[in-house]
């Protein structure tokens, strides 16, 4: 292709009366622009396999959210005014989203229910009986930017649920 296209930008120039020598020189000398940029979509386009709090919190506001690097592994956003933290493992390869809510009318069959209708968060009473609803995303193997993007957004989509209901439970 990349044949066809020195070729084309070599007639091209011809047409508007550069000499031939003239017009090979210039389009060698675009070739390279138009490989810098394949390689910038190539790098946008790059398997994540380890993420950083910085690189997230890079992701998040790229989607449109306001995060805040709490810690090297430790990112938090506002879901519908729900502090939600974005978890690194130590090892950089998963990420995991957490919200926790202050709440005494949760009880383990509510909570079964959400888990039973529920395909990508599980839920839990944590040790202090407060609610408490955990995604995760595996990155080993490597995962695209798009991936992570669509990642934030069911935890978007999952948390204000998971509040309303065991806030507002009876």
């Amino acid at each position: 292709m990349r044949n066809s296209v020195s070729t084309l930008a070599i007639c091209s120039l011809l047409l508007v009366g550069l000499t031939p020598a003239q017009a090979a020189n210039k389009a060698i000398a675009a070739a390279p622009a138009a490989d810098s940029a394949s390689a910038a979509a190539a790098a946008a386009d790059r398997a994540i396999s380890r993420m950083t709090g910085d690189e997230l919190a890079a992701i998040l506001k790229e989607e449109g959210y306001v995060a805040k690097v709490e810690k090297p592994s430790v990112v938090s956003m506002k879901i519908e005014g729900y502090k939600t933290l974005l978890l690194i493992a130590d090892d950089h390869e998963s990420l995991q989203a957490y919200a926790a809510f202050k709440s005494s009318k949760a009880t383990l069959q509510r909570i079964n229910e959400w888990n039973k209708g529920k395909r990508y968060s599980r839920a839990y009473i944590d040790k202090d009986g407060d609610p408490v609803i955990e995604l995760d995303l595996d990155l080993v193997g490597g995962v695209q930017k798009e991936r992570i993007a669509d990642f934030i957004r069911t935890v978007v989509m999952s948390v204000p649920p998971f509040a309303k209901e065991f806030l507002n439970a009876d």
